[in-house]
């Protein structure tokens, strides 16, 4: 517990080197294998047993039990962080790959559509005329009230282009 009475869980001390050879190297490496962990999470995880276990002749054999409990605990916890985060990434990398496709779509697509908006253009501007020559008179076309997929043209154009 620290002063404050919150518990602190594996605070970070420093960096530590431990060597080991012969026998017990190849122990540790078959259970950090057995278990599938990644050679970091074994090491943290051993060395956390290691150092509750060494304070075993101060703990009580049940209190030993609550320790190598709690310890399991947070790392079950950890790893489920580990897991979410991880499912969280490859989330966001989906939503990237759509983006960008969408885009490249849209990029594909542009010119096609600025072509097919001036042949319309050249033709609201044929009967323009043609009002005109008959005398219909035509109300000037407010930029406020175009519709929304102009407008999303329009904005696409000033923002990809630049």
């Amino acid at each position: 517990m620290a002063d404050d009475g919150r518990r602190v869980v594996f605070p970070p001390m420093g960096r530590v080197r431990v060597r080991l050879h012969g026998k017990t190297r190849r122990d540790f490496e078959a259970l950090i294998r057995e278990r599938g962990w990644t050679a970091e999470e074994g090491v943290k995880i051993l060395l956390g047993y290691a150092a509750a276990l060494a304070r075993a002749d101060r703990l009580s054999a049940e209190d030993r039990r609550h320790e190598l409990g709690a310890a399991r605990g947070e790392l079950a916890v950890l790893r489920h962080r580990a897991f979410m985060a991880d499912d969280a990434m490859r989330t966001l990398t989906m939503n990237v790959t759509g983006f960008e496709k969408s885009l490249e779509q849209f990029e594909k697509t542009l010119p096609r559509l600025d072509r097919q908006e001036r042949e319309l253009r050249a033709r609201l501007d044929e009967l323009v005329t043609e009002a005109a020559r008959r005398g219909i008179a035509i109300a000037p076309e407010d930029p406020e009230t175009s519709p929304i997929p102009h407008r999303f043209l329009d904005f696409y154009r000033r923002h990809v282009r630049e």
